[in-house]
């Protein structure tokens, strides 16, 4: 298929100091020796150099010129960078004449999908590219960086060993049979892909509902009422937004605060304390704080000495991966020692009178984008990865019930089409690496 040579504006095309056209295709040297009447600069070596109209021969403008070989430019194809200064009325009369000599406008996207096929990017760096341009919050240009940094295949590359290993466990299996050996490993093999799929599915079933790249996170805040959650709201926030009263049952419905907190852009949403209630609208708003507990990205469970029913409230109503804030530790009341017993993830002295509570949601933030779940995962923000990763699993399954039928040769197939879905994911696994792992690990010289 013949390649074209695209050309593209890598800057606003507004009045600036300088204005970057960028040119990749097998035509790039040719178009850019047209413009300047010179041989190419030496590669990678910033030159000066007079550009010129092929048609009219008027000097367009004096540019700073980056001319990069083959396989050594973004794309891996010839490429050229013109530094223009920054007239948009020079930039229009650049473009054309670039057209004029054999390139075209590039597609969305182009430059980056060339740099993909050609092998200088996978596609999660080249999805880190997009990321990173459309970056709004500190938090999604730390998400972008890490997916450019190759994130995803740091997550998957466990994922990728034990598909290929158990690949070649079975193509060795199945030579055996053909040779006459009697070499049970199914059960090896079997556990390994359960024990893999199953951390797969943690991990999947750690994203949001909705899939979000760090636009928001939801962070709310649970608990029997006048525990304080309004007060820590407000505090956390910095500014009166939910009604505070020593009158229980205050909060009915969800109260909703913004900040902008360790570079992530905080959702905090209160709700109405948890009881049994009676009153129809109380019960209501209890009924939805339950259900966007379960949407959020963070749960903080609320209590304090003066809220709890005995200590068995707690153990029933907080869930594993909780956090627990011990509210109201100005008034002389640490978190008691057996608290510890709880499924909670961490517990918090806070007080809604200091910076206390504020400083603990900062430690979560960090603590949970380090472990990586939810939405801090780089499969997050992306149905493509999620889908992908997701088909993965179901190869695996289906890999696993093969082998529970006895049908070697299928389940060897399921975990190819596997091993396919993460070469989609991440762009960088070869065909050839389960014969490659046969025959250095097998000696298998068939």
């Amino acid at each position: 298929m013949h390649l074209e040579t695209i050309y593209a504006p890598a800057s606003a095309a507004v009045a600036s100091a300088v204005i970057v056209l960028r040119l990749s295709g097998p035509q790039s040297r040719q178009i850019l020796e047209a413009l300047t009447r010179r041989p190419a600069p030496p590669a990678r070596l910033a030159s000066l150099r007079r550009l010129f109209d092929p048609v009219s021969q008027a000097e367009l403008d004096q540019a700073l010129i980056l001319y990069f070989e083959q396989a050594k430019s973004f794309t891996g194809d010839e490429s050229v960078e013109f530094h223009l200064h920054g007239s948009p009325l020079i930039a229009r009369k650049v473009a054309e004449c670039l057209e004029h000599l054999g390139a075209r406008l590039a597609e969305p996207g182009e430059f980056s999908r060339r740099a993909v096929l050609n092998g200088q990017l996978s596609l999660s760096e080249a999805e880190g590219i997009g990321s990173l341009i459309a970056a709004q919050t500190e938090a999604q240009h730390k998400h972008a960086l890490r997916l450019l940094e190759g994130e995803i295949g740091k997550l998957v590359a466990p994922w990728r060993d034990q598909i290929i290993q158990a690949a070649a466990l079975l193509e060795t299996s199945i030579d055996f049979v053909d040779e006459g050996l009697d070499i049970d490993i199914t059960a090896d093999v079997s556990a390994s892909i359960e024990a893999m799929t199953q951390a797969i599915d943690a991990h999947l079933s750690a994203l949001p509902a909705d899939n979000r790249q760090l636009e928001k996170v939801r962070v709310i805040l649970l608990g029997p009422p006048n525990a304080g959650k309004s007060s820590l709201l407000n505090a956390i926030i910095g500014e009166n937004q939910a009604i505070v009263s020593g009158i229980a049952g205050t909060t009915r419905d969800a109260v909703r605060g913004q900040i902008n907190l360790m570079g992530f852009d905080i959702e905090l949403i209160d709700t109405a304390g948890l009881r049994e209630s009676s009153e129809e609208i109380e019960r209501i708003g209890i009924e939805r704080a339950r259900s966007l507990a379960s949407a959020a990205d963070i749960r903080i469970y609320v209590a304090s000495a003066d809220t709890l029913e005995g200590f068995g409230r707690l153990t029933g109503e907080i869930n594993e991966g909780d956090y627990l804030f011990w509210n109201k530790s100005d008034l002389g009341d640490p978190a008691p020692q057996r608290l510890s017993t709880l499924p909670a993830r961490a517990v918090y002295s806070v007080s809604a009178k200091d910076g206390s509570a504020r400083a603990a949601l900062s430690e979560i933030l960090v603590t949970a984008q380090s472990a990586g779940g939810a939405i801090f995962s780089p499969i997050s923000g992306s149905a493509r990865r999620e889908r992908l990763l997701k088909q993965t699993a179901l190869h695996c399954q289906d890999a696993r019930k093969a082998l529970q039928s006895g049908s070697l040769e299928t389940a060897s197939e399921d975990l190819k089409s596997a091993a396919m879905a993460l070469e989609l994911l991440i762009g960088r696994i070869d065909a050839e690496d389960v014969l490659d792992e046969v025959f250095s690990k097998f000696c298998i010289g068939k």
